[in-house]
């Protein structure tokens, strides 16, 4: 920010299924938590939270990511273990996660033989909007060439 770049805190939500990734507005709120029901997908998920975009792959969001996102299934998992079905990281360079909510979920709104208990977590990355070079704090600008007196140079010359 001491730069001038534009940096704004965005939440994410994943499930523990099959690492589906939501880009929300912003973290939900009392009353959004509270819609979440007991069999939701994604229509339903849309419906009560502030849903931006969402992707199988968190790498889809058009963010460079410094640190790899929270994922639950692709390998190495971050997460080993869930016990009581709560992602409890103990290694403090592991992603922070907030549970969310726990519910029957389908990708497809069937909940026949498709419908699987996953958690929803957030968390939240910090995006720093970085200008194209030669544009806003990357912008090139000409400086007065330095002058040095003669006396100066011999000086140098002499050392």
């Amino acid at each position: 920010m001491a730069a001038g770049l534009k940096v704004t805190l965005c939440p994410y939500m994943t499930e523990t299924c099959a690492d589906e990734t939501w880009q929300l507005d912003h973290f939900p709120t009392r009353h959004e938590r509270a819609a979440l029901g007991d069999q939701m997908d994604p229509t339903d998920l849309e419906n009560a939270l502030a849903v931006r975009a969402s992707s199988e792959d968190a790498g889809d969001f058009d963010v460079v990511w410094v640190d790899p996102p929270p994922h639950f299934n692709a390998q190495p998992t971050m997460y080993p273990t869930i016990p009581d079905r709560r992602a409890h990281p103990v290694d403090p360079d592991l992603p922070a996660l907030m549970h969310l909510h726990a519910c029957e979920y389908s990708a497809t709104g069937y909940f026949g033989n498709e419908g699987s208990d996953i958690d929803l977590y957030i968390y939240c990355a910090l995006h720093v909007a970085i200008p194209p070079y030669g544009e806003g704090t990357r912008a090139v600008t000409r400086t007065e060439p330095s002058r040095v007196s003669s006396s100066a140079r011999r000086r140098q010359g002499q050392m």
